[in-house]
């Protein structure tokens, strides 16, 4: 297995733990983006994968901060 597909693997990994144990640290994931109006970020909980398709279920928890925030 190659380092890449064994770097792959390993984050596939860590997201499924993130859906079996609520207290698993990837079970609540942080996008944040940056605009001439300032950093956003929004906390989302994975709640599902699908290796096989490459995608990720996630929900927005509803928490959110804008840089005013």
């Amino acid at each position: 297995m190659s380092d890449l597909a064994a770097t792959l693997a390993a984050a596939w990994d860590t997201l499924e733990a993130g859906t079996r144990d609520r207290g698993d640290p990837a079970r609540h994931i942080v996008l944040a983006t940056t605009s001439p109006h300032g950093p956003e970020a929004r906390l989302l909980v994975l709640r599902a994968t699908d290796r096989a398709a490459g995608t990720l279920t996630l929900e927005d928890s509803g928490v959110g901060m804008t840089r005013d925030e």
